[in-house]
């Protein structure tokens, strides 16, 4: 909950992303849903295979049946639209500054901020009217064809 970004370490480096859809893979490494592993602020996030009872804290502390295994990396940006996007809900660049303000809520995942049906919806309309305009510019075609083909006719 907030503007702020996980970091997770790419073949390519340090990347961001607010994809929240975290796993372990089979040797305990945190991973993101592309198998990236996330980092804490101290790097790469590992659990034994004894740890249990996994916990995410609003603050993004980590605790688990082995006790604190540190903080996710949260980091925000002054201008996130500038972020170049790489796919796979995954940006680079940008100074990333600590998060201070974003709160992890474990269990939920982000969502879409767009409502597919009120999209299609939308789609449909601008549709409609650019069908409404495009018979209208044949229809000032036709008219003017018209036009000329009696005002150039000296015999009418």
């Amino acid at each position: 909950q907030g503007d702020g970004f996980l970091a997770v370490q790419t073949a390519a480096g340090e990347r961001w992303t607010r994809a929240g859809t975290l796993k372990t893979d089979n040797t305990g490494l945190l991973v993101d849903s592309n198998g990236n592993p996330v980092l804490s602020q101290g790097g790469q996030i590992r659990f034994a295979p004894n740890e249990t009872d996994i916990q995410f804290n609003p603050d993004g502390s980590i605790l688990t049946s082995q006790g604190n295994k540190g903080f996710l990396r949260i980091v925000e940006f002054a201008d996130p639209q500038a972020l170049t996007r790489e796919g796979d809900n995954l940006f680079a660049g940008g100074e990333p500054i600590v998060s201070t303000t974003t709160k992890v809520i474990q269990g939920a995942v982000e969502r879409s901020n767009v409502s597919g049906v009120i999209q299609i919806a939308e789609m449909i309309r601008v549709n409609r009217s650019y069908q409404s305009i495009a018979q209208m510019i044949k229809r000032q075609d036709e008219l003017r064809s018209q036009a000329i083909a009696v005002l150039g006719n000296p015999s009418k």
